[in-house]
């Protein structure tokens, strides 16, 4: 790829949520920073911090149950896989017992992701069409989860923008 125009010096946040719109159904939230639809801007994410509400943690409570959170490009995919390339980064938490389920592990909040040491400073991902996804199993009602993402905004020229989305598979054919 060729050189970049740095548009921010330091990150920036954005804190978003998803809750499902019913138990054990993938649903999808819009990331809207206000950037322009025809500029090729792109993101370069440097930490993701996850949060999964505490009345949602409390549903996981066997070892079918789980909920999944993830950074997509994408609110059309039918599952979090990491073997999509819209999914830009994921997590996963489930519970296994060890011993007799009342023993009890504690939970730290939140998930950290930290992207700071790549080259580049972070995870380069598309500007446009940017989603927090909640998936789950076994779940009896809605979860909800939050993510505060850290992240810098870049202007690509065109033939960059392209190669970057075609390699995420983000433009459909």
């Amino acid at each position: 790829m060729a050189k970049a125009k740095m548009q921010d010096q330091f990150d920036q946040f954005m804190v978003f949520d998803t809750t499902q719109s019913a138990a054990d159904t993938l649903t999808f939230s819009q990331i809207s920073l206000g950037l322009n639809i025809f500029s090729y801007g792109a993101l370069i994410l440097s930490r993701i911090e996850y949060s999964i509400s505490r009345p949602s943690m409390v549903l996981i409570s066997a070892e079918d149950d789980y909920l999944e959170v993830a950074i997509t490009g994408s609110d059309t995919i039918d599952d979090l896989s990491i073997a999509k390339p819209e999914v830009y980064d994921r997590i996963s938490v489930n519970i296994h017992h060890q011993g007799t389920p009342a023993t009890a592990e504690l939970v730290y909040k939140p998930i950290v992701k930290d992207f700071s040491t790549m080259n580049g400073g972070g995870l380069l991902v598309p500007a446009q069409d940017t989603y927090l996804g909640v998936d789950s199993g076994s779940l009896g009602t809605a979860a909800t989860a939050s993510a505060r993402v850290y992240y810098r905004v870049i202007e690509l020229d065109a033939s960059d923008y392209i190669e970057l989305a075609q390699r995420l598979r983000v433009l459909s054919s």
